[in-house]
């Protein structure tokens, strides 16, 4: 049986409709390590998917004036579910891919791997603190345990609407920053993750983008090509938030090299908008 956390949120929704068998609990259950772990071992629990995390709303802006929940949501909460996974259950992690940067997104030079340190992050100095929180969560859940699996999530996207599909956000923006991006569909990134554990492919850090990258402009001139936008840089268009935002490039070599498929970007996309309801 997996235990599911995180089971409400848009990924974890996705878990729950893909998975055959699965449980969860509600979140005052899941704040005591003491409960959680005697869960674990009392209901046979054989994995540990942990989906939860702080994300801010509306945006990871306001994750700067709501600091001590975010640290709490995206670095103390898994570090706890993997003290009470310790010695008797593999864990899989839900991170995001928004702990790099591409000092020109125009024209990135390279694709980061998993053995890229994160430059877009506390050490950095320049990184919001949500993308600070989740690679510091990285560090630390690699540092205490063998039996990981961290799952590199990047801009969902997926043919059906919600507030936090890339497809769905992006022609309510008159304004689009001109950046190369990797982006993951929903229903493929979970997949993945299920197939990862289901393979029992080897621990550790993997990139789970559909392959290639999309161009902004280009993408949102290919979902809907009559709004009227604005182009900008990322200089410009970080004046109009709080905190800078990561424009990156991730390769998910690692990731296909266990076996394990995945759609190019632009064939995932090509299956999102015929199949639309956006």
């Amino acid at each position: 049986m997996i235990l599911l956390l995180g089971s409400s949120g848009y990924v974890g929704t996705e878990f729950m409709r893909q998975l055959d068998s699965y449980v969860t609990l509600k979140h005052t259950d899941i704040v005591d390590e003491n409960f959680l772990r005697e869960f674990i071992r009392d209901n046979e629990i054989e994995f540990v998917i942990n989906c939860a995390g702080y994300v801010g709303n509306p945006n990871v802006d306001a994750c700067e004036t709501q600091r001590e929940e975010t640290f709490d949501g995206n670095v103390l909460f898994p570090l706890m579910v993997q003290r009470a996974c310790s010695g008797l259950v593999a864990l899989g992690h839900v991170s995001t891919g928004c702990i790099y940067n591409e000092l020109d997104p125009e024209n990135p030079v390279k694709e980061y791997t998993e053995l890229d340190k994160p430059n877009f992050d506390f050490s950095s100095g320049n990184s919001s603190f949500y993308s600070g929180t989740k690679s510091l969560a990285e560090k630390l859940l690699m540092e205490n345990s063998e039996d990981l699996y961290i799952w590199r999530l990047r801009m969902p996207f997926e043919s059906v609407p919600h507030k936090k599909n890339l497809i769905t956000k992006l022609p309510n923006y008159t304004t689009v920053v001109k950046a190369k991006n990797s982006i993951s569909r929903l229903s493929d990134f979970v997949r993945c993750c299920i197939e990862s554990y289901e393979k029992r492919i080897p621990f550790g850090i993997y990139n789970v983008t559909n392959g290639g990258h999309v161009y902004f402009p280009e993408l949102c001139r290919r979902i809907d090509n009559s709004i009227k936008r604005k182009y900008v840089t990322v200089d410009e268009i970080s004046e109009m938030f709080v905190v800078p935002r990561s424009n990156c490039i991730l390769s998910n070599s690692k990731l296909l090299d266990t076996g394990i498929e995945m759609d190019d970007v632009h064939t995932a996309i090509e299956k999102c908008i015929r199949n639309s309801h956006v």
